[in-house]
């Protein structure tokens, strides 16, 4: 009986009113059994052998028919939860495809952004720098970034700067002015150390 109770509560409509028709059959089963002892006990064999065969049968088989019954809709329930379950492990795949390609976009963006603010800084900085191996003093890079590139781009700055510095003084010596003092940068500095420093 406790059992049945337990099985009541997962049970609901068409699996629920077969267990139900299962539970009368049974409990009628139960109360022909009980005659049949009842008249075995009381050497009326042959009645008891008929009540048997004919009634009990009768319930023996509507039982059996219950639990087929109860059998066919428990396997169309798990058919309908098997096609659920296969349209939702789909949808969950297809989700995880999408998310995984919307990340690889979003990944392959950030990472050609950065590659092309890089490669301008530096495209910059080489321009600079070949202006500079050909003497032209009179050129500077524009970097916003505050980064490694930017970094670079103070660094080459800096140094176009000294150098129109230091070019400055020596077209004054050439020109005469044995005057000019030499301002060295820092103490490593070769440059600013040759002519009287």
């Amino acid at each position: 009986d406790d059992q049945l109770a337990r099985l009541k509560d997962l049970l609901s409509g068409a699996e629920l009113d077969q267990l139900s028709a299962f539970e009368r059959s049974y409990q009628d089963y139960l109360a022909v059994s009980k005659q049949v002892q009842t008249l075995a006990l009381q050497n009326s064999n042959t009645k008891a052998y008929g009540l048997f065969e004919g009634k009990g049968r009768d319930l023996g088989r509507e039982m059996q028919t219950g639990v087929d019954n109860l059998i066919k809709l428990s396997d169309q329930d798990m058919a309908k939860d098997k096609v659920i379950s296969h349209h939702t492990y789909a949808m969950a795949r297809w989700i995880m495809l999408v998310l995984l390609v919307v990340s690889l976009l979003l990944g392959v963006g950030v990472a050609l952004t950065l590659a092309l603010s890089i490669s301008r800084g530096l495209n910059g900085a080489v321009r600079l720098a070949d202006a500079v191996a050909v003497g032209d003093l009179s050129r500077t890079l524009t970097v916003k970034s505050h980064d490694e590139v930017g970094a670079l781009a103070d660094a080459l700055n800096q140094m176009v700067g000294n150098l129109s510095g230091t070019a400055a003084m020596a077209e004054q010596i050439a020109g005469g002015d044995l005057s000019a003092e030499v301002k060295g940068v820092s103490d490593r500095g070769t440059l600013g150390l040759a002519p009287g420093g």
